[in-house]
């Protein structure tokens, strides 16, 4: 409402002031705007946007109840339906995208582009979910002595690869001889963390990945090492320390590696010696 004083010779004339409503011109859809928090949009929260309504003068459209249509569409569509929140003209509408990606946001009124549609948008990955962190590689063999690598990728709850570091996992490493080591896999800063570990004992290792304490997907795994190359320095020959004269001596080449492993069976070499004096 406007106010409207007439006055003669500084004095109102009758029944000044005068009160006045002015209403609205046409809605246009080229000065009315559509806005929303430009904080990062995460897969699976709900992200609100408003419409603000205005005439040709850039007045906020009072009791407007306009035609609208909103659609999000990218690596999935979704469409909107905007609600008044007063009878100022202003809309508000919720989206809820669950894919992470680029997408592009189109808000039409009366068919037409509002300013600020399309806009591009992008989803990123939620929070990691451990059900969803999966392991991309690992050894099924190994070799003492020389380090095995696990790499796997962090997912959201949506099953998003996150492409971004800073979750804590904790990869615990037990050994043939129940000897446990609880190691934190390195974060690359890409969504992809690597545990890398060596043992000196041969057989098989059992490896469990965890965040936050629950499993990530492909926890626990098992790797095998197997023993490593023959070492003189730790190889052992058995022998009897006395024998006849002519009698066969045998004597046992029982090979290990570095780490004092034994060698297969196939490795175990007999060796069959005749003294021929005393």
């Amino acid at each position: 409402n406007h106010t409207l004083v007439i006055s003669y010779q500084n004095v109102g004339i009758s029944n000044s002031p005068f009160t006045i409503e002015v209403l609205n011109s046409l809605v246009s859809s080229k000065i009315s705007t559509v806005t929303y928090d430009m904080s990062d949009l995460k897969s699976g929260s709900t992200q609100d946007f408003y419409i603000y309504t205005r005439d040709l003068y850039g007045n906020l459209m009072q009791n407007f109840y306009g035609t609208f249509s909103v659609l999000l569409s990218g690596p999935s569509s979704i469409t909107g339906t905007p609600l008044a929140t007063s009878d100022l003209g202003i809309y508000v509408f919720s989206l809820k995208p669950t894919v992470s990606g680029s997408y592009r946001l189109s808000v039409q009124l009366m068919k037409s582009h509002i300013s600020g549609s399309p806009m591009n948008l992008t989803v990123i990955a939620g929070m990691a979910s451990a059900p969803r962190c999966s392991i991309e590689s690992f050894p099924n063999i190994g070799t003492v002595g020389v380090a095995s690598s696990i790499y796997f990728q962090a997912r959201d709850s949506y099953n998003n690869k996150i492409s971004s570091g800073g979750d804590i996992f904790l990869a615990d490493i037990t050994d043939p001889k129940f000897a446990r080591t609880i190691v934190v896999p390195a974060d690359l800063n890409n969504g992809m963390y690597r545990l890398t570990f060596a043992s000196s004992v041969k057989g098989r290792h059992n490896i469990t990945i965890t965040l936050g304490g629950s499993h990530i997907f492909g926890s626990p795994l098992g790797i095998q090492i197997d023993s490593g190359a023959l070492d003189s320095g730790q190889t052992l020959i058995v022998f009897r320390s006395s024998a006849e004269a002519g009698t066969p001596q045998r004597i046992s080449v029982l090979p290990r590696d570095a780490y004092a492993n034994e060698k297969s069976q196939a490795d175990l070499t007999l060796y069959a010696f005749t003294l021929a004096s005393s």
